[in-house]
């Protein structure tokens, strides 16, 4: 008697890892900037609206994308968040 086993997995959800390929490399992963300060959000008098709204200030958008704002931009330029 004959069995056939097979046996399969998914070389996209290991990224590779396991088999020699191109991509048996550790993945990169990027970290994004990083932050001279901490989050605006600590301390603001809008914390709680900007919660419960989903609206972001100047500084918080400065700060996610440069890790740095500018203490002016803090509540200033509220918009909903995108």
């Amino acid at each position: 008697m004959e069995y056939n086993i097979g046996i399969w997995w998914d070389s996209q959800n290991y990224n590779g890892r396991g088999i020699a390929s191109e991509f048996k490399e550790d993945p990169i992963y990027m970290q994004g900037p990083v932050n001279e300060r901490d989050v605006p959000c600590v301390g603001c008098d809008n914390y709680e609206m900007c919660k419960s709204d989903s609206t972001e200030c100047s500084a918080f958008r400065n700060w996610a994308s440069k890790g740095d704002y500018v203490d002016t931009d803090v509540m200033r330029f509220l918009r909903v968040m995108k």
